[in-house]
């Protein structure tokens, strides 16, 4: 009988020296990007989903914080759905999350999401998440399980290492807020015009910052960016080609060539043309995700979110009132 009660109590020992080991450092009134990939399955099939939020934190009140995702989207296999109206808390000082809410594609239909997510370790460079729950389409429901990276957004930028050119520190970038992106020579062809040796070199170089993509890499850097609005994307063109970038959405509803979605520009943000060696810049006034794209040659893309330097509570608090008013 003994030995029967001591398992449990060994298991609730085990737990709480497991929960105190691995801590999450998320900070209350700060904002972060969730972003992760797994699958949706059902008793017939298995689709892949992915999510990207960006999430903003509210003040903490006893091991509780609540959220809200400010912008971002859920698939379910070949469908992209934006976040309508996403909230939740984390839990246990950042052991647990909780997220339920709704987003939409863009023929105006609807899923539901349900989940709940366990901290699996934290570095620091972020937080890695286990994700379970539900991802409804009407009478259609699909278990998720999911492995997600959450990172805090900052106003950090990675620094540009060009040959024969002195580099502006990151300390000059940030405080200009003007932000050099190279497309690479050779990525109007996916960069089949270098040898191996110059092909690794580039995206060795283009690498070395956390968080890019390395088949992105090879194209442009950086290829993802976190920037408050007002900043400057000057984008200089070492390929052998013109390159025009645009902002776009993806047409998750119609199929490209191959396994690529089709896109359009959305008019939020375009560079015109870009002759060989020149180079052209724009300006980001708006706040979320932006998807820039170069769409003559698709891979060439990079991923942007912009939020501002104010107050996250702000925010939060600014966005109820919205929805208070809206009811």
């Amino acid at each position: 009988m003994k030995a029967v009660l001591a398992i449990p109590i060994l298991l609730i020992l085990t737990l709480g020296i497991s929960l105190q080991e691995v801590k999450a450092d998320l900070v209350p009134e700060e904002a972060y990007l969730l972003e992760g990939f797994g699958f949706a399955v059902t008793e017939d099939v298995i689709k892949n989903s992915q999510i990207d939020f960006l999430i903003d934190l509210d003040r903490q009140i006893g091991s509780t914080t609540k959220l809200v995702v400010e912008d971002g989207f859920v698939t379910l296999g070949d469908m992209e759905f934006t976040v309508a109206d996403i909230t939740g808390s984390v839990l246990r000082d950042g052991h647990f999350i909780r997220l339920s809410g709704t987003a939409d594609d863009s023929l105006g239909n609807q899923v539901t999401l349900s989940a709940f997510g366990r901290l699996i370790e934290d570095s620091q460079e972020g937080s890695v998440y286990s994700f379970t729950g539900r991802l409804s389409e009407g009478i259609f429901s699909n278990k998720i399980i999911l492995t997600t990276k959450i990172t805090q957004i900052t106003s950090d930028l990675p620094t540009i290492t060009t040959p024969g050119e002195p580099t502006p520190t990151l300390e000059e970038q940030i405080k200009e807020k003007e932000i050099l992106i190279r497309i690479f020579s050779g990525a109007s062809d996916q960069g089949f015009d270098l040898t191996y040796i110059e092909a690794r070199k580039a995206a060795t170089e283009a690498t070395f910052e956390q968080g890019d993509d390395p088949t992105r890499a090879r194209y442009l850097y950086p290829n993802r960016l976190t920037i408050t609005p007002g900043t400057t994307l000057t984008f200089q063109n070492d390929d052998t080609v013109s390159h025009s970038i645009v902002s776009a959405k993806r047409d998750t509803n119609a199929r490209g060539i191959g396994h690529d979605f089709r896109m359009f520009a959305d008019g939020r943000v375009a560079t015109g043309e870009i002759p060989p060696g020149e180079n052209r810049s724009v300006l980001i006034t708006d706040k979320g995700f932006l998807f820039l794209v170069d769409l003559d040659y698709a891979w060439v893309r990079m991923d942007v979110v912009s939020f501002p330097e104010v107050s996250q509570s702000q925010i939060i608090r600014s966005v109820n009132d919205a929805r208070q008013k809206g009811n």
